[in-house]
């Protein structure tokens, strides 16, 4: 039996058999072999590790690029089509594509990760880790992570480009204020930058019965939470803080003063700054004029009350008070 010395050229593995696609020639007859075939599969029989392109492989399996075009797979994992699923290029980038999630019930992923976090690590500790150590000086979109579900789903259920989830128990208390509590998301922008920090920012638009930016929902099956808030907003330490700002402008103001809450209509003319309903009746109103109406949707004055008036301290004015019709 002649004894050949292999050089691998590529990695393709494909449907459920392995099978290595490589380029040889006859290094020397009397090389020892260290590859097995048994039946339609071949396999590595060494006891150490395997280079491809690489004469000093440091782990099991290295594959080492043999060209500088950053395009150039080094692996690919295909169908029995030949239709690429996972490919690794020269330049280190990992590609996901053509897959066909399968199964009629129960979930489906391109991508699963599942493990257990070290319970002893003093350090923090990720499932999944994604580290950008530059983002270069380019004008577009630029972001570690990104999530698109572009799929035409026809469904009576909800969709997600990304859906995060946390059922722990941890027994942190202070994430109003601090940083212990449990998070389904947690965003930090923490930049040193002329433009604006934003920890989060909900956009929706589109043709759709109702474009929502950001809903805030918290409730508590059981009715045991101590406290359910839907969306809090917290300012601080700055030289003019706002803890909630809602506007119907798309730019921000300038603002006046610091204040919890802050509403502005600049940009849409004769709109209310703020409208109390009931299951869907308008009630109160401060109108863009600065006017007040409480049980009136039209105040005509500065403060107009539909109904009775219950005082329990004086009426203090600088001018007549009219009682009835007045001039």
């Amino acid at each position: 039996m002649f004894k050949l010395k292999v050089r691998l050229a590529a990695l393709l593995v494909l449907g459920t058999s392995a099978i290595l696609v490589f380029a040889f020639g006859v290094a020397s007859l009397a090389q020892a072999d260290n590859w097995t075939l048994q039946g339609s599969n071949i396999y590595n029989n060494n006891s150490g590790n395997v280079g491809v392109a690489s004469s000093t492989p440091g782990s099991t399996l290295v594959v080492q690029g043999t060209s500088t075009a950053p395009a150039i797979p080094l692996v690919t994992i295909a169908s029995s089509s030949g239709a690429s699923y996972l490919q690794v290029t020269s330049a280190g980038n990992v590609n996901i594509a053509n897959g066909a999630l399968s199964g009629a019930s129960g979930s489906s992923n391109f991508l699963q990760v599942s493990g257990t976090l070290n319970p002893t690590n003093s350090n923090s500790a990720q499932g999944i880790l994604f580290t950008i150590t530059s983002a270069g000086s380019s004008n577009q979109l630029q972001a570690a992570i990104k999530g698109t579900l572009s799929a035409g789903y026809t469904g009576a259920n909800s969709t997600f480009g990304i859906n995060v989830s946390n059922s722990t128990a941890g027994t942190g208390t202070s994430g109003l204020m601090g940083s212990f509590a449990n998070y389904a998301a947690y965003n930090n922008s923490n930049s040193t930058t002329a433009g604006n920090n934003v920890g989060a920012l909900g956009t929706a638009q589109g043709s759709s019965s109702a474009n929502l930016g950001v809903v805030g929902r918290s409730f508590s099956g059981s009715n045991s939470a101590l406290l359910n808030v839907g969306v809090m907003g917290i300012s601080l330490n700055a030289t003019t803080s706002v803890g909630g700002f809602f506007a119907l402008e798309n730019a921000i103001p300038t603002f006046a003063t610091s204040s919890a809450l802050v509403v502005d209509n600049a940009s849409s003319t004769g709109s209310d700054l703020f409208v109390a309903q009931s299951k869907g009746t308008a009630l109160d109103v401060i109108t863009g004029s600065g006017n007040i109406g409480i049980n009136t949707t039209t105040p005509s004055q500065a403060l107009s009350v539909v109904g009775n008036v219950q005082l329990s301290g004086n009426i203090v004015s600088n001018g007549d008070i009219c009682i009835g019709t007045c001039p």
